[in-house]
Order: structure tokens, then sequence, then C-alpha cells
């Protein structure tokens, strides 16, 4: 599952104050994770819909904030791919999920 389809459940469950939106939200991510899903990423997807990390520990420096890369045109990052980067190096990022109607921002 590609990071961004997470963010888009995440900005539109906060979008919506709707328990029932939510549930469906959640569970049709979920479902689609579990059915296509390889390794621990169902363990990870609904860890970054609760709003955690799996990796549990945070961190950023601001001299690590200075030369960050263009945005990618198109979202590619895969949730396995993503952990799997994450949990393997000494680089911990923090996320912040932003979305309105029509966009979503990942700050990273």
């Amino acid at each position: 599952m590609l990071l961004a389809q997470v963010i888009e459940t995440s900005a539109q469950v906060a979008a919506t104050s709707s328990r029932n939106a939510k549930t469906a939200l959640l569970a049709g991510t979920l479902r689609e994770t579990a059915a296509g899903g390889e390794g621990r990423e169902l363990e990870v997807v609904a860890d970054y819909l609760a709003g955690t990390l799996p990796q549990r520990r945070v961190g950023v420096s601001w001299r690590g904030l200075q030369d960050l890369p263009e945005p990618a045109a198109e979202p590619s990052w895969t949730v396995p791919e993503l952990d799997a980067r994450e949990t393997s190096c000494c680089s911990f990022f923090a996320f912040t999920v932003d979305g309105t109607d029509h966009d979503v921002t990942l700050d990273i």
C-alpha cells in the first residue's frame, strides 16, 4: 500500500465527525492492506492510522532538515519501504499530516 493512501485515509477520518464514516474508512484501508499486504504491513498501517509509529522513537535535527530533496511528482513510497527504512537505519522522522478537502500534506 502506498503511504499516500494511508495519509489520505487519515485526513478523511479527521475531516468527518461521523463515527460510522470513520469506522468505514479505517476498516476499508485495513481490509485493503490485509488483502494485498506483505509481512508486517497491516500492523504498521494500523499503527500509522492510530497516530503512533512502530519505531517508537521519533526525532529529527534542524541540521538534518537543511538539505531536503524536492518532493516527488507522484507518490511512490510504500508502507513496507518506509517501515524497512526506519527500522533498519539510524534516521528517525516526525510525521505531520495536514489535510483539507482538496489536498493532503505530509511534513517529514
